[in-house]
């Protein structure tokens, strides 16, 4: 998917995207259709989404995930 569609899929649900275009962990699962706790266990392993802690959560840039889903 791309980073358009994924931006227009968030402002259809009401997702909030931060400035520098990135979704919280929940968001990002549901646009890449995995579960959050998956995101969650790809950290360290060669599957890993860059992502960066902020207010206590993990949040994905959406070019981030455009890429994920390219390489899926």
């Amino acid at each position: 998917m791309s980073v358009e569609a994924m931006r227009a899929t968030c402002i259809e649900n009401g997702w909030t995207i931060t400035p520098d275009d990135r979704v919280r962990r929940d968001i990002a699962a549901k646009l890449i259709d995995r579960a959050p706790k998956t995101l969650a266990n790809t950290v360290g392993t060669d599957r890993h989404i860059p992502s960066v802690k902020r207010a206590g959560g993990a949040y994905y840039r959406l070019s981030d995930l455009s890429d994920y889903t390219a390489r899926s």
